[in-house]
């Protein structure tokens, strides 16, 4: 289900007239660099699962034993990887380094996927797919990790079809009962690609008939939005990452304006990029710089 590369012009390959990459990735560079001399336990609560869990509740879960056992997670991905590169991480914050649990799918040519990691423009999307998996298998650290990878960029594939291609594999695949992104398309910024023949609304309608059957099949579909509420990118219209549907989650940031006053300490903000879920944390108050701890 879903658009492919054959069966196109006379069942002739359609080849996309351009070779450049729109998925979009949310890698932000930085200058910070974590202290790789930590403990296993004091690397992952500085900086990773532990951390995460803390953050938001997820030891509750593990205090019930629920941690991933006899579940498998889906993820669509724009990249490779490398394996080891997970679990290197895995070692280092203090999860079994077990990556026989995670299982590479190549959706689309697997030649222009794997080329991508060599590439200079493919090293974002690498990073990533890498963090991607790195949190999925910390997160749940006993169930199954399943990464769908379609072309970021292909000659015999365009991404919006890629993408799309890359749920319904997953969704007909019928292996997990989770499939999250932190890929978009970008759609409804992009409409005028050449080799679309797609409108707006007919690539999201696409969407919606191949999620509808996820939740037919009990598959929760979950999306990163970016940190800009419903603006993938600046813009006087809305413009969303990722098709909407009432059939998946999405999860990003707010652009909700705020002041409050948290005992005694006050924050503002005037377009704040506060993740949605975060919790403030009144009982550390603010750091030496102001900034309000989460």
């Amino acid at each position: 289900m879903g658009l492919t590369s054959k069966d196109i012009n006379g069942g002739k390959k359609h080849q996309a007239t351009k070779k450049k990459s729109h998925l979009k990735t949310h890698v932000e560079k930085t200058s910070d660099t974590p202290n790789t001399g930590l403990s296993n336990k004091a690397f992952s609560e500085a900086y990773g699962v532990a951390k995460f869990a803390d953050r938001y509740q997820v030891n509750k879960l593990y205090d019930r034993g629920l941690t991933g056992t006899n579940q498998q997670i889906g993820i669509i991905s724009g990249s490779d990887f490398n394996v080891s590169d997970v679990s290197k991480y895995l070692e280092q914050v203090g999860v079994t380094p077990n990556v026989s649990r995670i299982q590479k799918q190549y959706i689309g040519p697997k030649k222009d996927i794997t080329n991508l990691m060599s590439s200079p423009t493919g090293r974002p999307m690498q990073f990533e797919t890498t963090l991607d998996v790195d949190q999925a298998a910390s997160v749940a650290p006993n169930a199954g990790v399943q990464v769908y990878i379609v072309p970021g960029m292909s000659n015999y594939v365009t991404n919006e079809a890629a993408m799309l291609n890359g749920f319904a594999y997953a969704i007909a695949d019928n292996k997990v009962r989770q499939i999250s992104t932190s890929y978009a398309y970008g759609n409804e910024l992009i409409p005028d690609d050449q080799g679309e023949s797609e409108t707006i609304t007919s690539y999201n309608n696409a969407y919606n008939v191949i999620f509808q059957q996820a939740a037919v099949e009990g598959i929760t579909i979950f999306n990163a939005s970016g940190d800009s509420g419903p603006y993938m990118e600046p813009s006087a219209k809305q413009n969303l990452s990722i098709p909407t549907s009432e059939y998946q989650v999405e999860v990003g940031g707010t652009t909700i304006p705020f002041q409050k006053n948290y005992d005694g300490w006050s924050t503002r903000s005037k377009r704040s990029r506060t993740g949605l879920g975060k919790t403030v944390r009144p009982d550390k108050g603010p750091d030496q710089a102001g900034n309000l701890q989460w």
